[in-house]
This record gives C-alpha cells, structure tokens and sequence, in this order.
C-alpha cells in the first residue's frame, strides 16, 4: 500500500464485510429479540455507510437510494452519531434533550387510553420506561432507542402512540433495507464470502424487557441517585450502550473483529468524555470519592488519546491520518497497526486495559445513579 486512503480503503472494506456478516445472522435469525438488537445497531452500520459515501464523495459520485422521505445520505450521518449519545454537546443541552425527547414519548404512550385507562393510570401512575436484558444485563432503554431513531421516527410530529408505531415499523424498515443494500453493495467486488454456518445460537428467552417508573416520582423504582433525573438517564443511557457494544453484540455474533473492536473504543471514549462533563457540571453533588475517579479516568484516557496524535479521530473516523506509512504492514492487521503506532503497545494488552476500564466505568455509573445490577 502506497498511501493512507489505500489503507483506509482496505479497513472499511473488511468492516463493511462484518456487517454484511451481521446482517445475514440477523435476517437468519428466529429469535423476535434481536429486533431491539437491531435499533442498537443501526448507528453502528451507519457509521460504515457513512465512510463509504465520504468516500464517494470525494470522489464526485453520487449516491442514489431511493424510497426515504429523508434523503439517505442525510439519514445515515444524522444516525451515524446516535451512539454519541450527544456526547459532544454542553451537558445543559444533552439533559435538556434527554428531557424533551422523554417527555413526547410519555405522552404518546397515553395517547390512545380511553377514559377508564385514563382513570386507571391517574390513580395508579404509568409504568413509563422500559428496559431490554440480555442474560439479565441491560442493553438498552426506551430513552436510549429513541435517541438513536430520533432522527427516522421524529417523535415530536406524532399525534399518537399508534401514528408512532405504524410510522416507525414503516420507515425503520425502509431505512434498513436501504442501508443493507448499499452496503452490500460495496462489498460485492471484494470477494469476502460470508460464513452461512455461523448463526445467533441465541433464544428468546435470553432476552426480557421490564417496564419501570422513572419519571413518576412517586412510584420511581429505578435510578436513586442524588444527580437530577436526566443527567442520572444519560449515565444510564451511556451504561446500556457499553453493555450494548461490549458484551451483547459479541455474545450474539460471536464476533472479535474489527468492527467490534473499533465500537468498544469508541463506547470508552464517549463514557469519559460524558463522565467528565457530569463530573464539571455537578461537581457539588458527586461524592469525593466519584470524583476522584473520574479524575483517574480521565487522566488515563490522555495518556493514549492526546490531542496531539489524532489516534480519537481515526477510532470514530474511516480516513486514517498522521499515521506514518511504515507503521503498517499486514493488510489483515491494518487497524491494529494504527493502535500500535499510536499507543507504543502491542494490540491484546491495549485493548486489555480498556476493558478493565469499562468494567470500572460502569461499575462507578451504577454507583453514581444508585442502579442495582443484582
């Protein structure tokens, strides 16, 4: 390989490949609850999009997918950052969408009660937030699906919970299909074949959903920490992802490669930076002992991802930069080689120590918010 785009190339290539491999597992899959799997995934397949059309791009050819309301090229960066989690934002801003994107859900969910349903909830509260286990882990919440969708579902311009769904069903599955086709589209000229033995091995009884009171304060059973309820839902959020990315997208695709590799950097990443800007923004009411480690966190986390060596963008990014040539020699290595270079360590033990980290990170979010894993 002569350049860095070649290099580049030869890695989304092989990422896309592992979609593609993903995506038939689920297709291939009985079990009805890899559906909520799949709200979890669409970010992360459109992530890969994403570098194909900046890619396309930059080379003045256009895409033409048709069948959105929503041109698919604006669908697919508005989803790309969904796992973000609108981390990037002012913490002022992220609650306050965390709020209003709750608050349109909740009353969607009443929407179409009748009058003795009406009655019923205003004596008896409504169960308003709903969480998805795998082998009883948390993966992923009403509130967290929503932010991914949000850009697809648009909740606000829903008069109805029934609208909501039709509409959702809709053109959720019309942006997957559209996504699917367009990437499988760029793997066909690579020869990768896909491994058609590999299954989910995954049954439905595995998953389960419990609904809970959080936002009626007086039945709340879920989250009792001391920060305000939508910085304590965006740590939650945040928890479900990491569990999303790191233990129920391996567990259930059997997958160690470098699409999984890449999303568990990119899942620790996002929950420093959040921590961080929980930690500035409530600092009064964190415990000593929160504080300082975040502090540890994040000063581990400099260690590797510093300004200066742009290793953060090339994690959440497909154009690789200000990585040396000579720092990659195995085509089937690339990735790897890129964190090598920039982190002087040998791939297995960097990637050991994120793991601690995040079991650590999460660990000090259910703290934090007061959640009992048992």
């Amino acid at each position: 390989m002569n350049t860095l785009d070649e290099i580049s190339f030869v890695v989304l290539s092989q990422e896309s490949y592992e979609v593609e491999q993903m995506m038939y597992q689920l297709v291939n899959s009985s079990s009805t609850g890899l559906y909520t799997i799949s709200i979890g995934l669409i970010p992360l397949f459109s992530s890969i999009a994403d570098g194909w059309l900046s890619i396309l791009e930059s080379k003045d050819i256009e895409t033409e997918i048709s069948g959105t309301k929503i041109p698919f090229d604006k669908l697919v960066k508005s989803t790309r950052v969904g796992y973000k989690l609108f981390s990037d934002k002012k913490i002022n801003r992220i609650t306050k969408q965390v709020q209003s994107n709750c608050n349109n859900f909740l009353s969607l969910l009443k929407s179409d009660y009748n009058f003795l349903q009406k009655i019923y909830i205003k004596c008896f509260g409504q169960q308003d937030f709903g969480v998805y286990h795998l082998n009883t882990i948390p993966f992923g919440n009403t509130s967290q699906f929503n932010i991914y969708l949000d850009s697809i579902l648009d909740i606000s311009t829903n008069n109805t919970f029934k609208s909501l769904e039709n509409k959702g069903m809709s053109l959720l599955g019309e942006y997957s299909e559209n996504l699917a086709s367009f990437i499988s589209s760029t793997t066909n000229s690579f020869g990768f074949s896909l491994n058609k033995e590999l299954k989910t091995y995954v049954q439905q009884n595995q998953f389960t959903n419990t609904d809970f009171f959080f936002f009626d304060n007086k039945r709340k059973n879920i989250l009792g920490g001391k920060l305000p309820t939508s910085t304590q839902l965006f740590l939650f959020n945040i928890y479900c992802q990491n569990n999303l990315f790191n233990y129920a997208i391996p567990y259930i695709f059997h997958s160690h490669n470098k699409l999984y590799y890449r999303s568990k950097i990119q899942s620790y990443l996002i929950s420093i930076n959040v921590l961080k800007k929980v930690q500035k923004k409530c600092q009064d009411l964190l415990k000593s002992e929160y504080i300082e480690e975040i502090n540890y966190l994040i000063h581990k986390k400099e260690l590797y991802f510093t300004f200066e060596n742009k290793l953060r963008n090339n994690i959440f990014h497909y154009q690789i930069e200000n990585t040396p040539i000579s720092a990659f020699s195995d085509k089937n290595r690339f990735f790897e080689e890129m964190i090598e270079y920039h982190t002087v360590m040998k791939f297995d033990k960097f990637i050991e120590k994120i793991d601690n980290y995040l079991i650590q990170i999460n660990s000090l979010i259910c703290s934090i918010i007061e959640y009992d894993t048992k």
